[in-house]
């Protein structure tokens, strides 16, 4: 069967990497407007048309049905109707006249992902991978098997939604965990400006061929062609910078659906050289500690100044370790701090007898105290779970909120972070929005160190300044080097 098939040069270079790297999965995308869909199709097609000497099973995915149908089925049908004959719509199975199969497939929950239990696929082409949870990609990873070719699995993607972190550690912070092998992933930019359809109209009014576009002229030449004079291009920079950001530069600190749209590493982030030592924090402010106790285990530190201003300043996690040393290591780091007077605040579930653990027969919280650790249990203005969480996402959206005039700060948050506590400045930008309810954030996420924030925020309070006519005549001299007493409340 002859077609004719015109993939654009990061469509081939895509083609490429699936023919002849040695990568196993590959990120495809960045920003909207890359012709990432459409590449996929395309690119899938030729393997399928393409002589071989056994048939190949692909797999076309999207998470939801009807994305699937308008982003995929429909268009491909359009463009090449002659395919139609092959097509088994009741399947969504295109037969290939060579015995290959293509299956246009989707789960939108996460218990629907086994119903590809059983199966496999040569290549596999997931669609807005970050609308798919971790263990749905990994799940899918499972059948993405073959004898006859190296098995590939294409990830598209833009930033945001519920697979953002995930996505974002593999191919954009290239962090691997387990048994994650880096030599397995590739990263594959898509940008706007690769896709020449949205400049076509322009180059053609300034006498420029597509030719010319993608053979003579440089990435950054192509870039400022587009942003100039792309309506669609246009369009996009004219959003809010921190979508405009993420929607036509592709960057992976700010996306749409982003919960913390108001975080900003430059704005919120205080670094090494201006950070206050533990003695000047011991003596100038209140200090309270926010644990999230789990199989991931994270504890933040936070002073608030005479001002209300709260900086988280110090940092602990612990992953997968068993009670007693994530104890003993928890121990250690705030002994070498000077911080183990200092009271944790921790949720409930502390002091709750785990079945599953091998410490059974004590809740957690009995050892943290044995250990010499001060906890004790959140004092939570609701009954109601998700209505206290909504209050404390409100909270901590305000102290996160800044403005800005002229490119420069004109209003200051009230909550910063010390550039030392990596997760959290790793994780809370990562979070997105619960699409059936804007004010809380998705479930399904790694908001661990959110907890320990949340719990630390909501609890400290802003310090009594000390007035020297207050104290005793024998403290009345050392009140510059008295340390303000950690406590929840006076």
């Amino acid at each position: 069967m002859a077609l004719d098939v015109a993939l654009q040069p990061k469509q081939s270079e895509l083609l490429s990497l699936i023919r002849n790297s040695p990568y196993k999965i590959i990120g495809y995308g960045g920003s909207n407007g890359g012709a990432k869909s459409h590449g996929i199709r395309d690119v899938n097609l030729v393997l399928c048309l393409e002589k071989k000497l056994s048939p190949i099973y692909t797999l076309i995915f999207r998470r939801k049905s009807n994305d699937l149908l308008e982003n995929h089925i429909i268009p491909f049908f359009q463009k090449y109707p002659e395919l139609n004959k092959f097509f088994n719509k009741t399947e969504r199975i295109i037969y290939w006249p060579d015995g290959s199969i293509t299956k246009f497939g989707y789960a939108e929950h996460e218990a629907d992902i086994t119903d590809f239990q059983g199966k496999k696929y040569d290549y596999i082409f997931i669609d807005e991978a970050t609308h798919c949870t971790q263990p749905m990609i990994e799940f899918l990873l499972s059948r993405n098997r073959s004898e006859t070719v190296r098995a590939k699995m294409i990830l598209t993607m833009n930033p945001g939604n519920i697979g953002h972190t995930y996505i974002k550690r593999i191919f954009i912070d290239k962090k691997y965990l387990n048994n994650e092998d880096p030599d397995n992933y590739f990263y594959l930019p898509a940008r706007i400006w690769d896709n020449v359809v949205w400049s076509e109209a322009a180059l053609e009014e300034k006498g420029y061929t597509v030719e010319q576009y993608y053979e003579e002229w440089t990435e950054e030449q192509r870039k400022e062609f587009t942003l100039n004079f792309s309506d669609y291009a246009k369009t996009l920079a004219a959003l809010p910078e921190m979508k405009m950001r993420a929607m036509l530069l592709g960057d992976w600190d700010v996306f749409e659906g982003q919960f913390f749209s108001e975080f900003w590493q430059d704005v919120h982030v205080i670094n090494a050289e201006d950070y206050l030592s533990y003695d000047k924090i011991f003596s100038q402010t209140k200090i309270l500690g926010g644990m999230d106790y789990g199989n991931d285990t994270f504890v933040y530190f936070a002073y608030r100044d005479y001002n209300g201003n709260v900086v988280i300043f110090d940092e602990f996690f612990d992953v997968r370790s068993a009670r007693q040393v994530k104890i003993r290591d928890q121990k250690k780091f705030q002994k070498e701090r000077k911080l183990l007077d200092t009271t944790i605040i921790a949720d409930t579930n502390l002091w709750i007898k785990d079945a599953f653990d091998v410490e059974q027969s004590r809740a957690p919280a009995d050892d943290y105290r044995d250990a010499g650790i001060k906890i004790t249990k959140v004092s939570k203005t609701s009954t109601d779970q998700r209505g206290y969480r909504v209050q404390c996402w409100d909270a901590i959206k305000d102290a996160l909120h800044w403005e800005q005039k002229d490119g420069k700060v004109t209003v200051q948050p009230s909550l910063k972070i010390y550039s030392r506590c990596r997760k959290l400045i790793e994780y809370l930008p990562t979070l997105v929005t619960d699409e059936k309810n804007v004010e809380d954030i998705a479930d399904g996420q790694y908001d661990h160190p959110l907890d320990a924030l949340k719990h630390v925020f909501m609890s400290i309070r802003i310090p009594r300044r000390p007035k020297e006519n207050d104290l005793p005549e024998h403290l009345k001299k050392k009140i510059n080097k008295k340390r303000i007493l950690t406590v929840m409340s006076e």
